[in-house]
């Protein structure tokens, strides 16, 4: 079953098949309890416009988080229900400095 909606710049998903140019300038992105590969986490990392990230429940990890430091506008990234470590999340957190993670 495909979960999709749009409203605005915002998106709601659970199907990533789509190419990630669609999602370019997006502002919002909820990717909660989603699979992602190495390579989906290598596109987000590429959405420039990308301001809140819901991560909640995926499969992000301590390798992974790593993409998610490209993200200069992102003003708040929400990441419970993950097995990421405190020294990843205090990374991130050092890296984007003007962003609220929440975990």
């Amino acid at each position: 079953m495909q979960t999709c909606f749009r409203k605005g710049l915002v998106v709601h998903t659970t199907d990533l098949s789509k190419p990630w140019e669609d999602f370019a300038h997006l502002m919002v992105l909820d990717l909660s309890n989603c699979q992602l590969t190495e390579p989906d986490f290598v596109q987000l990392s590429q959405l420039d416009e990308l301001r809140v990230l819901n991560l909640s429940g995926s499969n992000i990890s301590d390798q992974t988080i790593k993409h998610l430091h490209r993200l200069k506008s992102i003003t708040a990234i929400y990441l419970q229900k993950t097995n990421l470590s405190r020294r990843a999340l205090t990374r991130l957190r050092d890296h984007l400095p003007c962003c609220a993670v929440i975990a």
